[in-house]
């Protein structure tokens, strides 16, 4: 088996990254975008991420938050009073065209990413960074990896302990969900 690039060393503690802080020239542009689009695809955050100057994730939260703060409908063309109906109309629903691709990790990132989520499920800004660094893979990937981790450690979890998973059930799952399959070979 290849030896690793980089020698396993504790992740730091946990620590929140610092709250981001926009210019009057940025948030101008944010507000002019989100007034446009309060639900703009991945291809428009990007756009948006390199005409402000930050990462796509940050304006991804960004208009979270300013979604949430005007309270705004949970998806577009749904209506904010709930007895007008529910859900957004059929011919407004937004399509998958504008969405980010699936991310495929390697059996040796999954297996890194699977080492340190055992000793750390809430990795910090700083950790992740490292991690993402190591694998090769941008931090926003690696903190909705964990995200999704935890989210089917739950879930999991809710079983009733007398309920029976089929074996054969896991055995085709894919890689893209976190487990390792197969035997190591010498």
């Amino acid at each position: 088996m290849a030896e690793d690039k980089f020698p396993k060393q504790p992740m730091p503690a946990k620590c929140r990254r610092s709250r981001t802080k926009f210019t009057e020239e940025q948030l101008k542009i944010l507000i002019d975008a989100f007034n446009q689009k309060p639900y703009p695809g991945y291809a428009a955050k990007k756009r948006l991420a390199l005409q402000v100057n930050t990462e796509e994730s940050r304006i991804q939260i960004w208009f979270q938050n300013r979604r949430a703060r005007h309270q705004f409908p949970k998806r577009p063309g749904e209506r904010l009073d709930a007895r007008q109906g529910r859900g957004p109309p059929a011919e407004q629903t937004p399509g998958r065209g504008d969405r980010r691709s699936r991310t495929s990790y390697t059996n040796s990132q999954l297996q890194t990413l699977i080492e340190e989520f055992k000793v750390n499920p809430y990795p910090g800004i700083d950790s992740r960074e490292k991690l993402a660094k190591e694998i090769g893979v941008p931090e926003s990937r690696v903190q909705v990896w964990f995200q999704n981790r935890r989210s089917r450690q739950n879930t999991q979890k809710e079983r009733e302990p007398g309920e029976a998973v089929d074996q054969g059930q896991n055995q085709g799952q894919d890689l893209r969900d976190g487990t390792v399959q197969g035997t190591a070979t010498t």
